[in-house]
């Protein structure tokens, strides 16, 4: 019997966890679920028209074959409505997410749990007895935000929502921790609360790899797609024709305010800088006009402000990350040709300067700002840092001595 007592000590000291956690993924960070009823002229004659309800994101299948992949382009793509300014899915597709407060569909990507996104932070954070009452997280479509995040129901009123029933239950104010384009979402949201709401209902946000200024690789995707960081597996130019009708290739352009004046796209013949004229121009060089609709729908969503909520900013450095694209042909029409690279510091997905702009909002708030530099460390791994768990652990009061 006291070998048994002895051996549930741990368990008991582990059953107080610290400050509740909201958990915001970011592009591709959620799972999505689709049912088909398509009609023949809709789809390609080798997909799958009907279904019942069925992972579309994310399944080792869609790499399988290269019409795997087209088959599930058709069900991801989108229509854009430029009156309203929001998204829909093709006909006969219903795309639906895991509801808010889950975290199944945000810890790993794929049904047998192989494709670890939050898994790591998650299982970390069990260890020391979150259950779903101290640990949430928000599933949302990824390829429509920010679209419908300021209208009721959107993701900014689900995390009012959590936040709220988080502290209720807890009676401990709440750290939000982002990843990605999930960063950009939190301040979004930030922007819309008081300081009052903050100051009852926030203890911190940690932002990890936020693209706060936006990405040069999403110039480029409009012109040569995104491989999504599996570049032996997927092929970027088909994924190209899905992605330009996401929402985040647009909201991730890098933003004037912030980016130099250095060209991010070049052609023998124009450069193409960070500048809402050269948008306008872009969009009408590649023949996709519906592409600057879309910026300017999400151009000005975002101020920029300080939160006024004390932040962590975490950032990888020194790997080879996209900066500026030269088309030594021009802009390529239907062919297939690949850009010559310049690489520039960051985490392989987000620049430097943009992932370490929740810095310049140091001295400018009553709350701390501190920085996380993740050496060698590439985008999604920065969710699996041992020194990003570590400061997570202490940002959360998680008492790891007792």
């Amino acid at each position: 019997m006291l070998h048994l007592l002895l051996a549930l000590l741990p368990l008991a000291a582990r059953a107080d966890p610290g400050l509740p956690v909201l958990l915001i993924p970011g592009v591709g960070g959620s799972r999505a679920y689709a049912k088909l009823d398509r009609r023949p002229e809709d789809t390609r004659w080798y997909c799958q028209r009907e279904t019942d309800w069925y992972t579309l994101w994310l399944t080792y299948d869609v790499f399988l074959l290269p019409t795997s992949f087209e088959c599930f382009g058709d069900n991801a793509i989108l229509g854009f409505d430029p009156e309203t300014g929001f998204y829909s899915n093709q006909t006969g597709v219903q795309i639906a997410f895991d509801p808010p407060g889950s975290i199944a569909g945000i810890e790993y990507l794929d049904d047998y749990e192989k494709i670890t996104y939050f898994g790591d932070i998650t299982k970390h954070l069990k260890y020391f007895g979150y259950n779903s009452t101290y640990m949430k997280g928000l599933s949302y479509d990824w390829r429509v935000t920010p679209s419908r995040a300021l209208q009721p129901g959107g993701e900014a009123e689900q995390m009012t929502r959590l936040v709220e029933q988080m502290a209720r239950e807890t009676g401990r104010r709440v750290v939000i921790v982002s990843h990605s384009m999930g960063g950009l979402l939190t301040q979004l949201f930030l922007e819309t609360k008081s300081e009052e709401w903050k100051s009852k209902f926030i203890s911190s946000w940690a932002s990890i790899a936020t693209p706060l200024f936006g990405a040069a690789q999403s110039y480029a995707t409009f012109i040569s797609g995104d491989d999504l960081g599996h570049q032996y597996l997927v092929n970027k130019f088909k994924a190209r024709r899905m992605q330009i009708t996401w929402a985040p290739s647009a909201w991730l352009l890098p933003q004037p305010k912030f980016w130099d004046g250095e060209p991010v796209i070049t052609t023998p013949t124009r450069n193409y800088t960070a500048t809402h004229q050269d948008y306008e121009q872009f969009f009408k060089d590649i023949n996709y006009e519906t592409g600057k609709k879309m910026y300017d729908h999400v151009k000005d969503l975002l101020q920029y402000r300080p939160p006024n909520v004390e932040v962590h900013c975490f950032f990888g450095t020194g790997v080879k990350t996209n900066d500026a694209f030269f088309y030594e042909d021009g802009i390529p029409d239907k062919e297939e040709k690949e850009p010559t690279i310049t690489f520039g510091d960051g985490d392989g997905t987000v620049n430097l300067k943009s992932a370490k702009g929740c810095l310049s909002w140091q001295g400018k708030q009553p709350h701390d700002v501190i920085g996380h530099e993740l050496p060698g460390t590439e985008h999604v791994d920065t969710l699996k840092s041992q020194k990003t768990i570590g400061e997570l652990t202490k940002i959360l009061k998680i008492k790891t001595d007792v």
